[in-house]
């Protein structure tokens, strides 16, 4: 965790204690808890001279250890770099490594990392050294617990060469006034504005689990033999063994809460893969399958695939590739165990629209009238499309012609699946929607206030959609609608809860395994039209965003999505999402994205399944049986059959493998939605331009986006005629019957010109 968060806001989720089972359990209030994933120097069980000698040893060791590990990594001072990269090359050359395929292409791209990202890294990985040469040195006379905990805390790197990525910015300075947020999220809080900025570490609310306490993966069990201690099962095994691909659709959700989910993912995190240079001076990912050993770069932690796996063995594939996430190095100068780093902004702040960064945003705008650039294509302009600008350079999927490109967003994942590109495409149309509203009404205005106030707009109405549709379906009206929990919308009135004391960064918590809802995704994306219904799998619209530019696309897509439920959540995953991911149609096999999920929490030291069941208040589980008061025997079945231990149980398995929360008032199950809510909520109480916040708008321009909704956006942005009020469920008559769009209310945006900058001058 980059910086110590204050004791209150650490969360923990006490569930009433009269009843025994989840499915009679009744789950309200989101208790804080007095739990910190770093422990004070002050805390620890030490002689006052101890802590004294500690802090001497850091202090006059740790400069010296960062200058040992900068010279060893320092590719032009390593003598045997470039000897190592000419054998493995030879060795290349005589052994000619499989072709990559192109689900890996893709997945690899899916995370590319910025420049910026990879010099950050850079000095990340300093860190990890020199916290390792530490521990070395100190010997085993020191608690290497208490070692990491003072290296945490002592702000040691300032005079160091990679200082400059943990300094304050010394310049523009903050702008308390500021009506606007900042592209890359600096400046939000005013006492730390490096927080919830974009190229910020991930943070943590549970102490991390590597097997070395600084970076290396969770590999091991917590059992010991004669032998030591074994290893933890097959990522690929557990995935195999949890889900069937079982078909088991929910019975109220829609399916556009999965997509719209995916689009709000895209928002706050986007951690980017390691990358090696090449023998050509390249910047590539590095192979880590059907490589020799010595050749395996340290990025590499790719999974096995069993030798009698049930769908790859017959195609004798053995390895999975997989590249572990860029390091991000703790902005407040101190070093700690590895953390991985989020290219976005932290915050719901439409970030994947309008990018996180000046140099993003840049090229998204149309540089008149406060709008967004659109794609100008024949296809675009004969049929009068707005559609996404053409990003020609992208290298995650071809081109078919000439007039139909891939498309350019604020996030770099917009072309990954078609239904996420159609959601993309509606919230442009929804900003050049309202900033030609502004500009008919203010032609005086230069194009960056309305840009601005538009954006500004935006981000409120965005934030109004996620904490009052989308968040109540995903934990349930009971948890949402608590006003204790702090994540209910206000009735009337200003909220008063921002407090620039709550970090709101994105836990890897959320990132690794809460937030990653790939239960609820179906084999098939449906076309919805007028008369007829064809589905197609889904697989097929992976990279390939072409179907875009065919007339009444984006209505086909956006009628299935709100008209199709989606899968349940729970330990079934489709074989489209575990045997075919990021297939290409000429492959005939993608990757497995339980296997991935998994992989990715032991990459990220995510805590384990019952670390994080104690933090939410849940009795820590002694054995599998004790399981039952979450989860259904047939669940605990297939994780004791895999795993030794219930300590072992990774995170996500566990998490799916629950009963949803309040007898299915909830999509997810207690201890995600433990997580969900206490990050839902410092992202909220952490943001200083939270819509409801005082100073951001008035009553009037209040009562005006609480009329927001996703059907509103959906109706005035597509040819969708009918509509179910709350499109996260399925329409029901008497309960969310369909309605014409004419219904559904709008917001009048005149209401918000009376605030623009020089209003009744």
């Amino acid at each position: 965790m980059a910086v110590l968060r204050p004791v209150w806001c650490i969360l923990l989720i006490t569930f009433s204690k009269a009843l025994a089972l989840t499915t009679q359990r009744q789950v309200d209030f989101i208790q804080f808890r007095t739990n910190r994933t770093v422990k004070p120097m002050d805390d620890m069980l030490m002689s006052a001279s101890e802590k004294a000698n500690m802090v001497t040893f850091i202090k006059e060791g740790l400069p010296a250890a960062i200058q040992e590990a900068q010279e060893e990594l320092e590719p032009s001072a390593s003598s045997n770099i470039q000897s190592r990269q000419n054998l493995c090359a030879r060795m290349a050359d005589i052994g000619k490594p499989e072709k990559v395929p192109m689900s890996v292409i893709r997945l690899n791209r899916f995370n590319w990392p910025r420049q910026a990202s990879l010099d950050m890294a850079g000095s990340a990985r300093i860190d990890e050294l020199a916290m390792s040469k530490m521990m070395t040195k100190a010997g085993s006379g020191v608690d290497r617990n208490h070692l990491t905990a003072a290296m945490s805390q002592i702000s040691a790197r300032q005079g160091s060469p990679t200082g400059r990525f943990c300094l304050n910015r010394p310049q523009p300075p903050c702008d308390p006034s500021a009506r606007y947020r900042s592209q890359d999220g600096w400046c939000n809080n005013l006492k730390l504005p490096f927080w919830g900025a974009a190229l910020s570490p991930h943070i943590r609310v549970t102490p991390p689990r590597y097997d070395d306490g600084i970076s290396t993966p969770r590999t091991l069990s917590v059992v010991t033999t004669s032998q030591g201690r074994p290893l933890l099962p097959n990522v690929r095994e557990i995935s195999t063994t949890l889900s069937q691909g079982l078909d088991r659709p929910h019975p109220t959700v829609t399916l556009l809460l999965m997509q719209f989910g995916q689009f709000l993912d895209h928002d706050f995190v986007n951690t980017p893969i390691s990358l090696v240079q090449t023998t050509k001076g390249e910047a590539s990912p590095p192979q880590c399958c059907n490589v020799q050993p010595q050749c395996r770069d340290a990025a590499c932690f790719p999974i096995d695939i069993p030798a009698n796996d049930r769908f790859y063995a017959q195609f004798n594939v053995k390895c999975m590739e997989f590249v572990r996430s860029l390091p991000a190095p703790r902005p407040d100068c101190t070093v700690g165990p590895r953390d991985p780093m989020n290219q976005n902004t932290h915050f719901i702040d439409m970030s994947q629209v309008y990018g996180s960064s000046v140099e993003d945003n840049a090229v998204l705008r149309a540089g008149e009238r406060g709008g967004l650039r659109i794609n100008t294509s024949p296809l675009a302009v004969e049929f009068r499309m707005m559609l996404l600008p053409p990003d020609k350079d992208t290298l995650d999927c071809q081109r078919l012609d000439e007039s139909r490109a891939c498309f350019k967003s604020g996030d770099n994942r917009v072309n990954i699946q078609t239904a996420l590109t159609a959601l993309h495409t509606i919230f442009l149309r929804e900003h050049n929607r309202i900033s030609d509203f502004f500009w008919n009404r203010r032609r005086d205005l230069p194009d960056e206030i309305l840009y601005q106030e538009t954006r500004k707009v935006m981000a409120a109405q965005w934030q109004a959609i996620v904490y009052g549709e989308f968040l109540p379906t995903l934990v349930g009206d009971r948890i949402a609608g608590d006003e204790r929990n702090q994540i209910k919308l206000m009735a009337r009135g200003f909220s008063n809860l921002y407090n620039e004391n709550v970090n709101p960064g994105t836990w890897v918590e959320t990132s690794t395994a809460a937030y990653r809802l790939h239960t609820l995704i179906q084999d098939w994306l449906p076309l919805k039209r007028t008369f007829n219904e064809s589905f197609k799998p889904f697989h097929e619209f992976f990279f390939t965003p072409y179907y875009m530019y065919e007339p009444g696309a984006l209505d086909n897509l956006a009628e299935g999505m709100i008209h199709e439920n989606s899968q349940s959540f729970d330990n079934q995953v489709t074989t489209e999402m575990q045997e075919h991911l990021f297939q290409a149609v000429d492959e005939k096999f993608g990757l497995d994205i339980v296997s991935l999920n998994l992989q990715r929490g032991r990459d990220h030291g995510l805590a384990t399944y019952n670390d994080i069941r104690e933090f939410c208040g849940l009795p820590r589980a002694r054995s599998f049986k004790d399981l039952e008061d979450v989860m259904t025997r047939n669940a605990i079945t297939r994780l004791a059959r895999v795993y030794r231990h219930v300590d072992d149980i990774d995170f996500w398995a566990g998490g799916v493998s629950e009963n949803p929360v309040n007898r299915g008032d909830g999509v997810v199950g207690p201890s995600f939605a433990c997580i969900l809510t206490g990050q839902f909520r410092d992202w909220k109480v952490g943001d200083r331009f939270w819509y409801e916040n005082p100073g951001q708008f008035t009553l009037p321009q209040l009562d005006e986006i609480k009329k927001a909704s996703l059907a509103g956006i959906m109706c005035a942005n597509t040819n969708i005629r009918q509509i179910q009020p709350r499109v996260f469920l399925d329409a029901r008559d008497g309960v969310n019957p369909r309605v014409p769009c004419e219904s559904i209310p709008q917001m009048d945006l005149s209401v918000f010109l009376s605030t623009f900058p020089g209003a009744g001058k």
